[in-house]
């Protein structure tokens, strides 16, 4: 997935979903970029600022998703089929996600208070959290060895701060040290979308469009 050229700015509106919604409900306001449970994202070209709560989130499916969703999702058949018992065939961890060359800063001054793992970090951290939150969780199978083995790379994001709060380890051993993330991976292709309408009248013609 390519995310670029996009303006992420003061996404501060409070969060309108009823508790029922489970990890909806649970989604922090303020909160810039949400990348959670998937590989290979490239994000470039982005203006991320002002999001009260994080700039940029990069979580397992299960740091998003709070102990006791299936219980809160009960009561809406929607929820209770979209947060059904663990299916197998569904893979929660974050790796290889490039983030470079964006405007990311101003974020995590007012985290959002109903979260309790946001509330928690902030007064840890003085009371706000730094432009870019990660949990630090890495599939044990995946193989990769090292101090950044999920393949997490941040570069050129302005002077964006950074947090990995090692969520795999209870928090013990966060990590502050952006040029642990200094890395590279491969540019991902564009993906051509062709046009299925006809030319407008007046003339222009059929075209394809590139994500």
């Amino acid at each position: 997935m390519r995310v670029f050229r996009n303006q992420i700015v003061d996404n501060n509106t409070p969060n309108f979903a009823p508790k029922s919604l489970g990890p909806i409900h649970n989604l922090p306001a303020g909160t810039g970029i949400y990348v959670m449970a998937i590989k290979e994202v490239e994000a470039f070209g982005n203006r991320i600022q002002g999001n009260n709560t994080v700039n940029v989130f990069l979580i397992h499916y299960k740091t998003g998703v709070a102990e006791g969703v299936e219980e809160t999702a009960a009561s809406s058949e929607i929820t209770r089929q979209i947060f059904a018992p663990e299916d197998k065939r569904y893979y929660p961890f974050v790796q290889q996600v490039s983030f470079h060359d964006n405007d990311i800063s101003g974020g995590g001054k007012s985290p959002d208070g109903r979260i309790a793992v946001m509330k928690q970090m902030a007064a840890a951290l003085g009371g706000s959290l730094p432009d870019i939150l990660y949990d630090g969780m890495v599939d044990p199978a995946w193989g990769h060895k090292g101090e950044n083995p999920a393949q997490i790379c941040l570069t050129n994001n302005a002077a964006a701060s950074f947090l990995n709060f090692d969520a795999a380890g209870s928090m013990k051993h966060p990590v502050r040290d952006l040029r642990k993330y200094a890395c590279t991976l491969p540019a991902l292709a564009s993906v051509s979308i062709p046009q299925a309408t006809e030319a407008p009248a007046g003339g222009a013609s059929k075209g394809a469009g590139s994500i």
